[in-house]
């Protein structure tokens, strides 16, 4: 087995990671969206557009486990672009959370926010566990160091390639007195 570099292994770790986030969300947020989809929570006078705000945020949240799948499959491939696609996808989610937060308090009409409010509690499931941990802030940390050190690596690697090649002799050509 060839030498195992820690980026390499830190891919491995938060490919293996996003997919069991994935699992977890989807094993929170399906049982909820069958919940309001039969009707057992609806829409109440406080809460007049609760199944709008709820299916959007179910939308939303799996959207976002399906790019955080594609960033899991990719790292575990050893692609950079994974470490683009999870940057993306923790962004987002931080933003998504805090900006569904920001609409509680807002000037919106009451029964807007409080929709919002209420729809928070069972639409955001599938984003939640990685938001509680906080596993997006984790990831862009530690992913993009791993990232930086491969490319460090890379960039070395192709230096002493090219000072090698540049340092031996060109055999080829011969003598020119023979």
């Amino acid at each position: 087995m060839g030498n195992l570099r820690w980026p390499s292994v830190t891919y491995r770790i938060f490919a293996v990671a996003n997919l069991i986030f994935v699992t977890t969300g989807l094993f929170f947020l399906l049982p909820d969206a069958w919940t309001v989809y039969n009707g057992a929570i609806a829409n109440t006078p406080e809460s007049p557009y609760f199944s709008w705000a709820f299916w959007i945020m179910v939308f939303a949240n799996t959207f976002l486990l399906g790019l955080l799948a594609l960033g899991g499959i990719f790292l575990w491939r050893l692609r950079e672009v994974g470490v683009s696609i999870c940057n993306f996808t923790f962004i987002a989610e931080v933003t998504f959370f805090f900006a569904i937060g920001l609409m509680w308090g807002s000037p919106m009409p009451r029964e807007i926010s409080m929709s919002i409010a209420g729809a928070t509690g069972v639409g955001n499931m599938g984003i939640s566990p990685q938001i509680l941990s906080g596993y997006p802030l984790f990831g862009l940390l530690f992913l993009n160091w791993a990232r930086r050190a491969q490319r460090k690596n890379d960039s070395l690697v192709a230096a002493s390639r090219e000072g090698g090649r540049n340092s031996v002799p060109d055999q080829r050509a011969g003598d020119s007195s023979e």
